[in-house]
This record gives C-alpha cells, sequence and structure tokens, in this order.
C-alpha cells in the first residue's frame, strides 16, 4: 500500500500543481549541493530548477507515508531537519494502514499542525490545492 498511496500522491499533485511547481520522488533534499546531510522524503515538492546532483535545496511540501518501520524517525528526526529549510511550508504525513493524514505548515512564528482522520480534503494553502482522501485511498 505505501506504493500504491505515493503513486497516488504523485499522480494527484501533478495533476493540481501550476508549473513550474512539480511532484519528486527521486532526489533528496539538502541545504546545499554538496551538504552531507540530506533526507530523501517520500514525495516532496519543488518549484525549483532541476540541480545537477539531485539533491534540492528548496523544497515546498515534503510528504511521508508512514509505515510502522519508519514512523518514529520520519515524525521526529526528518520532521526537525525538513523545518529547518526556509523555502518548506508544509510537510505531510500520510499513513499508509489507515486513512489518516497530519499536516504541519508554517505559520508567521510557529509551525501549525491540522488532522483528518476517515474522510474529507486537506488544503495546503501555500501551494493552493486541495488533497481528497478519496484521491489518496482510492481502492
Amino acid at each position: 500500500s505505501h506504493i500504491e498511496i505515493t503513486t497516488r500522491l504523485v499522480v494527484t499533485l501533478a495533476r493540481l500543481l501550476t508549473p513550474p511547481c512539480r511532484p519528486i520522488v527521486t532526489g533528496g533534499v539538502a541545504h546545499s549541493e554538496d551538504d552531507t546531510t540530506c533526507r530523501v522524503p517520500d514525495v516532496f515538492v519543488t518549484c525549483a530548477a532541476t540541480p545537477a546532483s539531485g539533491m534540492f535545496d528548496q523544497p515546498r511540501l515534503v510528504i511521508e507515508v508512514l509505515s510502522p518501520p519508519t514512523e518514529g524517525e520520519d515524525r521526529t528526526t526528518e520532521l526537525d531537519f525538513c523545518k529547518t529549510f526556509s523555502s518548506l511550508e508544509a510537510i505531510l504525513f500520510v499513513w499508509q494502514d489507515t486513512r489518516r493524514l497530519e499536516l504541519h505548515e508554517r505559520a508567521t512564528d510557529a509551525w501549525m499542525v491540522k488532522g483528518l482522520i476517515g474522510s474529507g480534503t486537506m488544503h495546503l494553502a501555500d501551494l493552493a490545492i486541495d488533497l481528497g482522501m478519496d484521491e489518496i485511498y482510492a481502492p
């Protein structure tokens, strides 16, 4: 289900985003091309040109599809690392085993957290898009 959810997210984001913004599934995020500390999210959105190194330094949205083996690291170490990018406006956690979303969205002086369980739509204000639970968790 991890791969299926990730694929649905990429297809949905590609349809909703306005170029040059696009979803990326291969490549990582780092503060510079020669930075040795990087992360490879399940999906991220950037509106910047593709760097030669494949390490993007201007993510706008990071998405992690949570699975039991990686959930702890994704919700702590990776979350903290991603929040250090000034370009990043949101981090979305998507549970693979239950219909649940958690959005960490940058506000003026803090990060706000919104949750959604079961059904509905998650609005990502910075990118001006809505992600529907039915699109993410389609059978």
